[in-house]
Order: C-alpha cells, then structure tokens, then sequence
C-alpha cells in the first residue's frame, strides 16, 4: 500500500511558485514578494527551497532579492535549470524585519543559513498557489520510491485560467527540477540517502503515535533524496492539494464538493474517485466534510482553510465565537460534524479550536477568506499566517501546543490574503 506522509513527517524541500507582474499580483507585487522572502528564510534555516520562476530573467531577479541566501561560491546554491545562476541581475532592495534577522543570525549560528538550500526552475506559470498545481507526492514502500502525482489543476472548477499552471508539475519534473542537488552537504552527517528512514518505518511511527498517545519526534535530520528514486504518474482526476488532509495512516479528509464536483471532475462519480485516490494515494478511509466555507474562498471550502491534522489524533478547525458573523453558521456545521467523525479505533479526535480573526474586506468591500488553519509544517517549525489581528495570539498559542517541539513562526500574510488564499495555498512540500 502506497504512504501519503503526513505534513509532520520529514520533508526534502518546500516548493513556491513565486509571483510576477503577469499574475494577479501585479498592483501589489512588492507587498508580496515580502512575505515570499520572509518563507524564504524560514525554510531554508530547516530544508531544501524549491523556487518556480516564469523565465530567465524572473529567475535573476529572485535571485537578487534572495543575494543573503545564495552564494556563487557554493556550487548547489542558486542552481537553476535553464539559465546562469546570477547573470545580469539587478540589486532589488529588501526590507527585512526584525524577526528576519533574528532567523539568520539563529541559522547562521547553526551554519544553516540558507546558502547552497534553494534551486531554481523554470515554468511559465498563470499563478503562485503552489498547493493545487504542484505534485502531491506519496512513498512506495516496496521500492521506498518517491512518486510524484500530477493530478489536473482547472482553476478551481474553472474559475480562472489554468493552462500554464496545469503543466507546471510537468515541466519541473522534465528539468530535474524536484531532484535534489547531486552534490552533497559537507556540513549535514545526514545527507546520505543510505540514513533515510524507509516509508514503512514512516508509516509504522506514525501508527505507533496513534496508539500511545504521545507527540511525534519533530527534530529529525534533514535527509538528502536521489533523483532516481523519483518519478511522476500523471492522473486525469482533477485534484488540488488544499482539497486533502491525511494523517500519514491511510485517512484523508475533505469537503466533498472541492473534489466530487462537476465543475472539476464531470462525469466521476464519488465511488469511481474513491477509488482513483485510493490507487493513486494508499488511501484507506474517506472522512468527506459537507459544510464549512469561509467568505471569499473561491475554493469551495478547501480543507486547508478550515481543518488541518496535527497528529494522528487531533484536528484544529476554524472556529466563529460570534453569532452575528455570517461565516458562523456554517462554522458551526462543521465544528458538528468534526464532533462526529472517528479514528481508526473509533474514539473522537482531539478538536482544537482555532478563532477567526476580525473580517477583512478588499477594496470593493468584499470579504476575504483570512483563518489560521492555512499554517504550513515544516521539519521543525509551523509556519502560521497572522493578520494583525488580537486573535493572532490566541491561535499561535493554540497551535504551539499542537506542535511541542516545533517553533511557531507567524508570517504576516495581509498581502496574500487580498487574492483569497493564504500562507498554505501557495506553498507545497516534498518529503524527505
């Protein structure tokens, strides 16, 4: 049986698909670009960065805005496919913030500083949500090969174009783009694949934090991968990752309508889509959500928006306190049918609730969807979108003690926001 790792599990790499003026972002591509550098930073103190350019010349000017996490000297860094690492690149000046600089000087003190950890490829894109254009990646545990599925990405039923970012996962693998630098880090004992936990060993871990109780090791090594223990399996199944959540032991929960809809997948039914994923993603129990959405989702309802797992045993969810705000209802459905579901051995998952931060509306006064299950996890941190907002602190509280043993990083994500996704959607991980 295939193993879909949980996002706890060890990871390789974080893929971004960085914005450019062609894309939605252009009034605001400066905003931007500053939260893309602030993940920058916080990846590579931990993990490889996987950086989607449209071209040559995006690719430079990255590469000029990331010049403290690049070094020419180091023959892994700032690698990319298809172009000069650096050539002809313009200064962009950055301002970084406090807790930027706090991060390199606590990385570099552990000579993890970024340098040699980021590589560079070229696809044309439409768009920058990573999570429902990139790879969904599962483990044989046959071969302990890491298989890369490019499942179809139509806009989200479509809603917006989709042309270059459906052939994104494609174009990345055709580069070599998701395989690891050949040369190996001098400063990591663990580099050598032979270290590797098999996917087995994953997935007989997680069983066994599912029996006893206790949280998982989060501070694992980072483990190095070989390009030819991967390969891509297309589906014709129309499938965005922030439609699923797994807890790494067979069980994947979703909104049914963001998967079983006939704007994404005319003609499936649930069973013959059950029955796709559980060929495709070792998938042994559907838990399918009907209510929760919050405003301004052009999603749905993506489960990343609304209930994320933590362990095998705990879901966070999106919580409305207020009775007169109108996501509440809905809220409260799901919040219901969270109480209803059970794991593997029939007893109720562990909720935590996660507040919602006040309404923020665009510039047209249309609210926009700002929650914080959209946090992403890395090898040892959660990354958490924050708004500015009083509750930032209650769900960064919350969190932590989801997470013993991994730092909370809060990650301004106003800007984001403003095209109706957060600090999760435009980010997708690869796993170790």
């Amino acid at each position: 049986m295939r193993h879909l790792p949980a996002e706890w599990e060890p990871q390789q790499a974080v893929m971004l698909t960085w914005p450019h003026a062609a894309t939605d972002w252009a009034a605001q591509l400066d905003a931007v670009e500053a939260v893309y550098r602030r993940l920058a930073r916080l990846i590579t103190a931990e993990q490889d960065l996987l950086i989607v350019c449209r071209d040559q010349a995006h690719q430079r000017v990255i590469q000029a805005q990331l010049s403290d996490l690049t070094n020419k000297d180091n023959p892994a860094a700032g690698s990319g496919t298809g172009s000069e690492a650096g050539a002809g690149a313009e200064p962009v000046k950055e301002a970084r913030t406090d807790a930027d600089a706090d991060l390199s000087a606590e990385a570099s003190a552990k000579g993890q500083n970024g340098q040699g950890r980021i590589r560079f490829v070229i696809a044309p894109s439409n768009d920058t949500w990573a999570r429902d254009h990139g790879p969904i990646s599962v483990i044989d545990p046959a071969t302990d090969a890491r298989i890369l599925f490019d499942f179809r990405f139509n806009g989200w039923g479509g809603k917006y174009p989709a042309e270059l970012d459906d052939r994104i996962t494609a174009t990345v693998y055709a580069a070599g783009g998701f395989a690891a630098p050949d040369e190996a880090r001098l400063d990591d004992p663990a580099s050598n694949s032979k270290t590797r936990p098999s996917a087995s060993a994953s997935r007989d871990a997680t069983l066994r934090v599912m029996a006893s109780g206790q949280p998982q090791k989060t501070d694992r090594p980072r483990f190095r991968l070989d390009s030819a223990r991967d390969h891509l399996e297309p589906s014709p199944l129309v499938l965005e990752g922030g439609a699923i959540e797994t807890d790494g032991a067979g069980s994947l929960l979703a909104v049914r309508r963001t998967i079983v809809d006939p704007a994404r997948n005319p003609g499936w039914s649930q069973e013959a889509i059950e029955a796709e994923l559980r060929e495709r993603l070792g998938v042994e129990r559907f838990l399918w959500l009907e209510h929760g959405q919050l405003s301004g989702d052009d999603t749905d309802g993506h489960i990343d928006t609304l209930a994320r797992y933590c362990d095998p045993r705990t879901i966070c969810y999106a919580a409305s306190a207020d009775p007169s705000d109108s996501d509440h209802p809905a809220l409260e459905q799901l919040a219901a049918e969270l109480r209803a579901l059970r794991q593997r051995n029939g007893e109720p998952y562990r909720l935590v609730a996660l507040p919602q931060p006040a309404p923020i509306y665009d510039e047209d006064g249309q609210r926009l969807p700002a929650g914080y299950a959209n946090f992403l996890i890395i090898n040892r941190a959660v990354l958490v979108p924050v708004y500015d907002d009083p509750a930032d602190a209650i769900a960064c509280e919350r969190l932590a003690g989801c997470f013993p043993g991994r730092r909370i990083e809060p990650v301004d994500c106003r800007p984001l926001i403003r095209q109706g996704g957060s600090l999760h959607c435009i980010t997708m991980q690869l796993p170790a």
